[in-house]
């Protein structure tokens, strides 16, 4: 009877697999039922949801959607996860389809308006949305640079310079969305224009439904504009990606955080650069009744977060109230106003650990710290440059404890521990001839126009 049992439990797995269907999705002249590149929808307001099935997969082409929302709300299944994903030239999926043209294999550019690009307004779980450009993924951070590439690997970019608008929008008062994966994406808001109206900042990611939880944001640059992350999800996860340059001209208003949870516990920040805002990097807010317990904060770098006047002073991270079990593990921090402000009677617990950074300030309350060093330039390939990797003599290799139980290697899989010792700061050392410096990113190869 078990073996029947396990049996027939396989052949479900495999029925479901099998029957997963791709659908497609071109910016203009589409006039079918999104059964081929032929017949394909005619931009994102042609998908026929009730066609589409959890496990299923959207390719959308290369080309300009402006004006238009996805508001999926298919409750999905780990093993039926649904995607909608920028068409790629080495998926056979796109490719194998009648009507295939290389010119799909470009950016899908999004023109944001209104609630943004993904509304969502009933529930929603288990779906993705994916911009990478080939099957592996890649990095949005040449190597050695603690600034994002210029072009590939995101191939889904959304151009918004309106106020008040957002990019992911789980509205407040609305059902609760889950395990929603959000990767390989350029969001431009522009820096210096005015990003309020009535009052109203404009924010990448705006999850204020109650109950929104397991939200991953994943190789994400984001250029200019107000809030971030602006979040009441539980277990959130921000990873390789970059917030930077969010200075905007009415920040009176608008509260400059690249991660602003209202509450939320168990939210993990890794293998990400923040720089050249004038706010925080990581903000804990005191308004609410927000929760922050069981933060884990490693492997980032915070720099160049240095405004000291007007209405805002810059801060790395913020504590504006008690905070339990948070865990800053090797990040580096240089040249910001403040690398760890806490406000009023903040603190963080026993049971926080402040390990194997590289800057200067970093306590909080009774917070165990240890292994943290302050930056200098002789531990860095070229401080002046913002390229933070180690050289072979720095003060940072093998100086760090052991954190394997939470992480082993920096986001180039580079590990800490390269010949017995633990390295500090965010970057692993890497050898002599292999650390490429870093030059600006160009918006005009971002965006292409």
């Amino acid at each position: 009877m078990k073996r029947f049992f396990f049996i027939s439990v396989l052949v479900c797995v495999f029925s479901a697999n099998a029957y997963a269907a791709n659908w497609y999705v071109v910016p203009s002249g589409g006039s079918g039922s999104g059964t081929s590149w032929t017949a394909a929808w005619n931009g994102i307001s042609g998908i026929n949801w009730s066609s589409v099935a959890c496990g299923d997969t959207i390719w959308i082409a290369g080309g300009t959607y402006a004006g238009s929302t996805i508001t999926p709300s298919k409750v999905c299944t780990s093993g039926a996860v649904l995607t909608l994903a920028a068409a790629r030239s080495d998926s056979s999926a796109c490719t194998g389809a009648a009507g295939w043209s290389s010119s799909y294999d470009t950016a899908v550019k999004q023109i944001v308006w209104n609630e943004g690009f993904f509304h969502f307004t009933s529930s929603a779980s288990y779906i993705t949305f994916d911009g990478r450009t080939n099957a592996a993924g890649g990095s949005i951070f040449p190597n050695g640079s603690a600034v994002p590439t210029t072009g590939p690997p995101i191939g889904w970019v959304f151009n918004d310079n309106n106020a008040g608008d957002r990019v992911f929008d789980s509205e407040s008062g609305s059902p609760s969305i889950s395990h929603i994966t959000i990767e390989y994406i350029y969001i431009n808001f522009g820096n210096g224009q005015s990003t309020t109206s009535g009052g109203t900042d404009n924010r990448a990611f705006n999850l204020l439904a109650s109950g929104d939880s397991y939200i991953d944001i994943s190789h994400v640059n984001l250029y200019g504009g107000c809030s971030g992350i602006y979040s009441y999800s539980a277990n959130m996860t921000l990873e390789y990606s970059s917030f930077h340059d969010m200075n905007p001209s009415d920040n009176g208003v608008c509260h400059v955080d690249p991660v602003f949870p209202i509450t939320g516990s168990n939210g993990t920040v890794r293998y990400s650069v923040f720089y050249g805002s004038n706010g925080e990097g990581i903000y804990f807010p005191s308004f609410g009744n927000g929760t922050f317990n069981n933060w884990e904060i490693y492997g980032n770098v915070f720099y160049n977060l240095s405004n000291s006047g007007g209405s805002w002073y810059s801060k790395a991270i913020e504590v504006e109230k008690s905070i339990s079990g948070l865990k800053i593990f090797n990040n580096t921090f240089y040249n910001n106003w403040s690398n760890i402000y806490l406000s009023g009677s903040s603190s963080c617990d026993s049971t926080s650990e402040i390990r194997n950074n590289i800057g200067s300030g970093l306590s909080c309350g009774s917070a165990a710290t240890s292994n943290n060093i302050s930056p200098s330039s002789g531990m860095f390939v070229n401080l002046s440059g913002n390229n933070f990797n180690l050289v072979s003599s720095s003060s940072a290799r093998n100086a760090g404890v052991s954190e394997s139980s939470y992480f082993t290697a920096d986001m180039y899989n580079n590990p800490y521990s390269e010949n017995g010792g633990w390295d500090v700061g965010a970057y692993a050392y890497i050898g002599a001839g292999t650390s490429v410096a870093p030059s600006a990113p160009s918006l005009l190869q971002i965006i292409g126009n």
